[in-house]
């Protein structure tokens, strides 16, 4: 094995794509980077931090790259985000108390008739423009958890979250998701593996993305996504 990098992360459990018990980490995201990398004998080493550190660790230089991570304008600033090393195509969803339903009427675009409710989302993630830059009253928590016992005593109204997330969750009969339901309506936005422009990987990353593709287009994608139980809708823009 030649090259190692240092790929940094959020130190939080993101089923099916990225999760850790004790020291193990395991996952969609996870198997998919060190497969690409160990077709480019490139060896990978993953660090686990609370995410605005991963962040930075990136923007300084200190981490190679980052997964999980959504694009916007200022992480463009020291992040290549190169097409191909999308990681997933991700859903975000509105989750809302179950007995409280039909107070929500969301249309999947805009968030102005809900902006008298009090919303909660992760601290340092991104949502898409439909959230992040719509004036509400928002909240920053530290975990799911946190959200979800928001929700419960009424703190906020309605929790943001990957759609994927909440669904296997769901599928695992999880109890943190007890009487609460997401939404119909879902937003998509992609999330990659994200290289430093500090370290001026530019190079590193379209190696990277073009191996990504070749894999995307080979039946082991099939067999990773199935392993995981994820639909194709969670990876369309890899089957285009």
């Amino acid at each position: 094995m030649g090259q190692e990098i240092l790929v940094v992360r959020g130190d939080g459990n993101y089923s099916p794509y990225e999760m850790q018990e004790g020291s193990k980490l395991s996952g969609f995201h996870i198997e998919l980077i060190e497969t690409v990398a160990n077709r480019l004998s490139i060896k990978v080493r993953f660090e686990s931090y609370p995410w605005k550190r991963a962040l930075t660790m990136v923007k300084q230089g200190k981490a190679d790259a980052i997964s999980f991570v959504g694009k916007n304008i200022d992480r463009s600033q020291y992040i290549y985000f190169t097409p191909g090393n999308e990681l997933s195509f991700a859903y975000s969803g509105l989750v809302v108390l179950t007995n409280r339903k039909s107070e929500f009427h969301f249309n999947g675009r805009q968030l102005a008739n809900l902006k008298h409710f009090k919303f909660g989302h992760n601290l340092g993630f991104i949502y898409g423009d439909y959230y992040d830059k719509a004036q509400l009253d928002k909240s920053p928590f530290n975990s799911n958890e946190q959200l979800f016992n928001m929700l419960r005593i009424k703190r906020i109204d309605i929790a943001m979250m990957n759609a994927g997330e909440f669904n296997h969750r769901l599928s695992v009969n999880n109890k943190t998701i007890k009487k609460l339901i997401m939404l119909d309506k879902k937003v998509a936005i992609a999330s990659y593996i994200g290289f430093s422009k500090v370290k001026k990987h530019q190079a590193l990353a379209l190696k990277f993305a073009k191996a990504m593709m070749i894999f995307k287009r080979s039946p082991a994608l099939l067999v990773l996504m199935k392993k995981y139980q994820l639909e194709e809708s969670q990876v369309a823009n890899f089957l285009q």
